[in-house]
Parts: structure tokens; C-alpha cells; sequence
């Protein structure tokens, strides 16, 4: 059982990361300002290909799936972005007389946000391989799902309490990751779905 990503997979992940980095995240706060489409970068993702990723390939699509295992990624990164952000404001952002990220509060703070990242990226990765196997995943589709959604709102409050008053400005991005996570908790079926998805399969289960 390898939950590695093929070379292929981690190809585009690096083509989406430059994307994102480069062309959305500089313009992130505009779009949620004005509420404008960008059709531009609509464009773009097309002509990459990325939008077809959630079809399979004989309706013109690339065959990746979507749904729980889709939407727990996105919760995912938004989890990843906002540990990223809060650990590089921790080292820059002073209190008496040093970084806090040298406190221990704010270090255990981040050591929660990548444990629980990590063990909710393995949960994903593993639903993933289930599907690719042709395996069932009603349940372990749900439960990745579940937690990553959980995840992504509990690092998006964190965070937000590193960055202090900070964090609510419109300065620095963390307050729209913060707003951005719930929906993550209702879409694609609520938490509270899901928990109840996996406590009826356990049930047949055992």
C-alpha cells in the first residue's frame, strides 16, 4: 500500500501551486472585495487543463475524482495555507522583545495545526487509493471529508488568534481563510451528515 504521489501527480500539484501562487492568490482579495468571476483566470485554468479534472475521460475529462475526497483536498489546503502563513507572521511579528514564535503557546498552537494536517492528508490519500483500487469508500470517503473540513476550521481560528488583532484586517489574508473554511462544514454534505454517513456504515460493518 503506497499513498506516494506518482511523478505524474506531483507534476501537477507543482503546476497548481505556481498557478495559485502566481496568478490567484496576488488578485484573492480583489475577487472577494468586488465579487467579480475572474473569467481570465477561468480561461487560464481551462487551457490547463484543470478544469476537466473532475470528468471522466469519455465525456472529454481527465478521469480524477471529485466529491468527499475533492472537497476534503480543498479544506485541506486551505489548512496548509493558513499553518504556512501563521508560522512566517510568527517569526516576523515581535512581542516583548522577541518573535512569538519563540513563545511556547504559539509553537504548540502550530505543532496542532501540522499534526492534524498531516493525519488528515494521510486520511485523503488513503480514500483515494481505496477509489483508484475500485474499492468501496462510502465511509472512508466520509470520514476524510469530516476531517478536513473540521480541520481546515480549527486551523483557520487558530491562526487567526496568532495574527491577534492582525488577523481581522484586510491586510493579511487569514480573515477570508477564516471565512472561507465553514463552508467547507456544509457543502458536499454537512459534518454533521457525514458523522452520520460513517456511523451508519460502522453499524453495517459490524
Amino acid at each position: 500500500m503506497n499513498f506516494d504521489l506518482t511523478d505524474e501527480q506531483r507534476m501537477l500539484r507543482e503546476m497548481v501551486r505556481e498557478f495559485s501562487e502566481k496568478e490567484i492568490k496576488p488578485r484573492a482579495a480583489e475577487i472577494d472585495r468586488t465579487d467579480e468571476f475572474p473569467w481570465d483566470l477561468w480561461k487560464r485554468m481551462a487551457d490547463l487543463g484543470l478544469l476537466g479534472m473532475t470528468l471522466p475521460p469519455e465525456y472529454g475529462g481527465s478521469g480524477m475524482d471529485t466529491g468527499r475526497i475533492g472537497i476534503g483536498c480543498q479544506a485541506l489546503g486551505l489548512a496548509q495555507a493558513a499553518m504556512e502563513d501563521s508560522a512566517r507572521y510568527a517569526k516576523q511579528r515581535v512581542a516583548f522583545g522577541q518573535p512569538v514564535g519563540d513563545f511556547q503557546a504559539i509553537q504548540f498552537k502550530l505543532a496542532d495545526m501540522s499534526a492534524g494536517i498531516e493525519a488528515a492528508r494521510w486520511r485523503l490519500r488513503h480514500a483515494a487509493w481505496l477509489k483508484d483500487q475500485g474499492r468501496p469508500i462510502i465511509r472512508e470517503a466520509a470520514e476524510a471529508k469530516l476531517l478536513a473540513a473540521d480541520l481546515a476550521v480549527k486551523v483557520t481560528s487558530q491562526a487567526l488568534q496568532i495574527h491577534g488583532a492582525y488577523g481581522y484586517s484586510t491586510d493579511f489574508p487569514i480573515e477570508r481563510m477564516y471565512r472561507d473554511a465553514k463552508v467547507y462544514q456544509i457543502w458536499e454534505g454537512t459534518s454533521e451528515i457525514q458523522r452520520m454517513v460513517i456511523g451508519r456504515q460502522l453499524l453495517k460493518e459490524y
